[in-house]
């Protein structure tokens, strides 16, 4: 018989031999029950944080301005992630956001933060600079 079969049974017998004082205090002690075992049922995992050292790369889009070359050099070149190690380990790289290479015509420098990728995790420094270089093509 299926636990709410059963819980069905208890319920009406409860509903028609006790009166309502008993039946709310027994429904309560029903209701502790049932959480107390759905978390039991639960599983939770307790992981180890890890740190992780992986270099930072770029995501450009746009397209440079004609006869133009748009370099970038970015600093740090590398940082520093921490999360579960669940996660962490299959991180191998951390990209930048999106950075529109269509409107640089001459050198120029910005800060943009890492893209997390919605992810759990920490990465620091959060932001890094990005150096434009313009040359001829």
């Amino acid at each position: 018989m299926s636990w709410k079969k059963n819980f069905s049974v208890v319920f009406e017998y409860l509903k028609k031999s006790l009166s309502e004082n008993i039946l709310i205090k027994a429904i309560a002690i029903i209701v502790t029950m049932t959480l107390f075992l759905v978390v039991k049922t639960n599983k939770f995992t307790i992981e180890s944080v890890w740190f992780k050292t992986v270099p930072v790369r770029e995501q450009k889009v746009g397209t440079s301005p004609e006869g133009q070359a748009v370099h970038t050099i970015i600093e740090p070149k590398v940082v520093r992630i921490q999360g579960s190690q669940s996660l962490i380990q299959h991180i191998d790289e951390v990209r930048t956001e999106l950075i529109d290479i269509s409107s640089r015509t001459h050198h120029s420098s910005i800060y943009i933060k890492i893209d997390t990728q919605n992810q759990p995790i920490s990465i620091s420094p959060e932001s890094v600079k990005v150096t434009f270089i313009i040359s001829p093509k």
